[in-house]
């Protein structure tokens, strides 16, 4: 058991390696390098998110990549961050600007679409 939180552990990592969650996000703002295991899914065509659409989030799409990718992880390191322009892209997508301006918008459209 431990009192460190997962920003605390994002902040001493060196890589980080996830499915679909708010890590992903938060590695991104911290330009952490970023593994995102797209293929651990439930029910293949009915789990889908959001991440599976962006371009720039490296996706290892079994576990054979997973593991390749982090072999050569010092060899890739810069490939494994996201790079400034689809950063802006990936943080405006699911962050609302500075002003807080149009989030509950966001936030009605992204529950709005889960009823559907």
């Amino acid at each position: 058991k431990s009192d460190m939180n997962s920003s605390e552990l994002i902040l001493w990592s060196d890589l980080i390696i996830s499915y679909a969650s708010s890590i992903i996000l938060e590695g991104i703002s911290r330009n952490k390098p970023l593994i995102y295991l797209d293929y651990l899914q439930i029910n293949t065509k009915e789990d889908i998110s959001w991440f599976d659409n962006f371009a720039g989030i490296k996706k290892a799409r079994n576990s054979t990549e997973a593991i390749k990718l982090i072999m050569n992880f010092k060899k890739n390191r810069s490939n494994l961050i996201i790079k400034n322009s689809k950063k802006k892209i990936i943080l405006n997508n699911f962050i609302s600007n500075k002003s807080g301006k149009g989030i509950l918008n966001k936030y009605y459209s992204f529950y709005e679409g889960l009823i559907k």
